[in-house]
């Protein structure tokens, strides 16, 4: 994987507000590198989703999912969303968590027709005006 191809698809998936800064994107892949899944089309890098093991824990926790623009609405949020959960599943949990912007209607469809439930609301969960809703799946 090259890693400029991320950056830039994060960035893109994401926008500017949204995405990893670049260094903590290049600390996750040193890091979690086994737990990148990433989906091409046509030769192209169009999704990746970030999948990681709580250490010591029987839950994974789905740290990123992003599609680019114009591959969304063709199954690859579900594909990669799939990917995850099959990933951490082999890897030992038995859960799976994630956060997403109240906002997000697509991510709430798609997470929702996985079969993952709403929890809490988490008001500034990622600093002040920066929202999120838990939601968990249970691997069966």
């Amino acid at each position: 994987m090259d890693l400029p191809d991320l950056y830039r698809l994060d960035h893109e998936a994401f926008g500017e507000d949204e995405a990893y800064p670049d260094f903590f994107l290049r600390q996750l892949f040193d890091v979690h590198r086994r737990d990148f899944l990433l989906l091409e089309r046509d030769g192209v890098l169009c999704g990746y989703a970030l999948a990681v093991q709580a250490s010591g824990e029987e839950y994974a926790w789905l740290l990123a999912l992003g599609v680019l623009p114009e591959f969304q609405r063709q199954g690859c949020g579900w594909a990669l969303l799939d990917a995850a959960v099959r990933h951490a599943r082999v890897a030992g949990a038995r859960r799976m968590h994630l956060v997403v912007r109240p906002d997000n209607d697509s991510a709430h469809r798609l997470y929702h027709t996985y079969g993952f439930r709403d929890g809490e609301f988490r008001k500034d969960y990622y600093g002040r005006g920066r929202d999120r809703v838990f939601m968990s799946f249970v691997m069966e």
